[in-house]
């Protein structure tokens, strides 16, 4: 059976780049997505990707998302943090409800992620 790949924000731009490119070499691909259901389901549509929605900047919803695609894909075996946002201020202007929505999205994901998925990986080499 072929590897599986997780892509975060892998429905559009760069991620949706990332998310073909794995897909037409062989792996299965999920590529999740945030807001934008039209344009994940033209996605899925277009490529046959799987697509799955989930909140990356919130613990419990990249577990429960990380639940699904274990129970209906199986182990990741790659894992491509694509997904991020970009709140365009000076940090004099910057509120600190944009700050932490950046780092949770941006970084904080980033671990939640990594965190659950990295034993499997180096348990399957």
């Amino acid at each position: 059976m072929s590897r599986l790949a997780l892509i975060t924000g892998g429905t559009r731009g760069i991620g949706a780049a990332i998310s073909q490119e794995l897909f037409k070499k062989g792996y299965r691909v999920v590529a999740t997505y945030s807001q934008n259901k039209e344009a994940a389901l033209k996605f899925r549509t277009e490529t046959g990707i799987a697509t799955l929605q989930f909140d990356v900047s919130n613990e419990e919803s990249c577990l429960k998302g990380l639940r699904h695609i274990y129970e209906e894909h199986g182990t990741i075996d790659v894992l491509v943090h694509n997904a991020g946002i970009t709140a365009d201020a000076t940090l004099q202007k910057m509120q600190s409800a944009q700050w932490h929505r950046v780092i949770q999205t941006n970084l904080n994901s980033c671990f939640y992620l990594t965190q659950s998925v990295l034993d499997g990986m180096v348990q399957r080499k």
